[in-house]
C-alpha cells in the first residue's frame, strides 16, 4: 500500500476535542449533583452552571461529530491489486473502506467560505458504499502527490489553479507630475 493522501494531525485534533467536550459534560453533571446536594437554600448559579456547561458539551460534542464525520484522515493505494483504503476518524476509532479503486469516483473541487472570507479547499469525491461525500481537507501541510493527481486529475488541477500565486501587473508608465 502507497499512502497517496494524509492529513496530519486530522485524529489527533479530533480526538482532543471530543474528549474536552467530556470533560466540559462532566464537569457540568458535578455541577449539578453538587446544587442538588447543596439544597433548597444555596440558591440556583450550580443549576444554571450544570445546565450551561452540559448543553454546551453536547451542542460541542455534536459539531465536532457532524463536522469530521466525512473528513478522510489517510487514503492508501495498492496499485497492483486497484483497492484503495480511506480512514475516517470516529469519535470512538477509525473507520476504514477498504474497497477497489473504481468505487470512488466523481471527484470534484470544492471551495468552503468561512468567517471572513476564509477560505478552505477540499477534494470531493463519491463513494458507492458510503452514504455522503468524502472529504479532502488541503490544508497547509497536505502534500498532493503523484498517486492523488493521478485518480483525481481534474480536480487536483483546478484546486492547483486556485492556489497558484497570481503574477503581478506589469509595470505601467508612471503617474503624470501636476
Amino acid at each position: 500500500m502507497t499512502r497517496i493522501y494524509a492529513n496530519p494531525g486530522l485524529t489527533r485534533r479530533m480526538t482532543f476535542s471530543a474528549a474536552a467536550m467530556v470533560a466540559v459534560g462532566l464537569y457540568g453533571l458535578w455541577e449539578l449533583w453538587s446544587a442538588a446536594e447543596a439544597g433548597a437554600g444555596a440558591g440556583s448559579t450550580g443549576y444554571l452552571f450544570g445546565v450551561a456547561f452540559v448543553g454546551g458539551a453536547i451542542y460541542g460534542f455534536r459539531q465536532i461529530a457532524t463536522e469530521a464525520r466525512d473528513l478522510v484522515a489517510t487514503l492508501d493505494l495498492d496499485p497492483a491489486g486497484g483497492t484503495a483504503v480511506a480512514t475516517l476518524w470516529r469519535p470512538l476509532g477509525l473507520q476504514r473502506l477498504e474497497t477497489p479503486l473504481a468505487r470512488f469516483s466523481n471527484w470534484r473541487f470544492h471551495v468552503r467560505i468561512g468567517a471572513r472570507n476564509a477560505r478552505t479547499f477540499f477534494l470531493y469525491a463519491d463513494h458507492s458504499g458510503y452514504p455522503r461525500p468524502l472529504q479532502f481537507d488541503l490544508r497547509h501541510g497536505v502534500t498532493v502527490t503523484d498517486g492523488l493527481r493521478a485518480i483525481a486529475g481534474e480536480a487536483v488541477a483546478e484546486f492547483e489553479r486556485a492556489v497558484r500565486p497570481r503574477p503581478a501587473p506589469a509595470p505601467g508608465p508612471p503617474p503624470a507630475a501636476p
